[in-house]
């Protein structure tokens, strides 16, 4: 997990899940965690990445991955549980 100052209230969130996909690649999200006024939070600006790297051989560099959500459906598969198990993880 990573966390970056984006500004005063905000911060930017990276969470990697424990939950890997093929051979040592893994999916990422990034989330802007907004401070609100009444001691709650909103989270905006939410995005994954899918690694297709294979991270259990040495000197292998990432191979790209996908970046979205590009629709609903990776929203509801990929995104959403990436973000639920970083919530459940806190």
């Amino acid at each position: 997990m990573v966390f970056r100052t984006a500004n005063e209230n905000d911060f930017v969130v990276t969470y990697y899940r424990k939950e890997t996909i093929g051979v040592g690649s893994f999916i990422s999200c990034s989330f802007v965690v907004k401070q609100l006024p009444n001691n709650g939070f909103e989270l905006y600006d939410m995005i994954f990445i899918v690694d297709y790297a294979d991270y259990t051989k040495p000197k292998l560099r990432s191979k790209g991955g996908v970046l979205g959500p590009t629709s609903e459906e990776e929203r509801t598969n990929i995104l959403l549980p990436c973000v639920d198990e970083f919530l459940e993880s806190q």
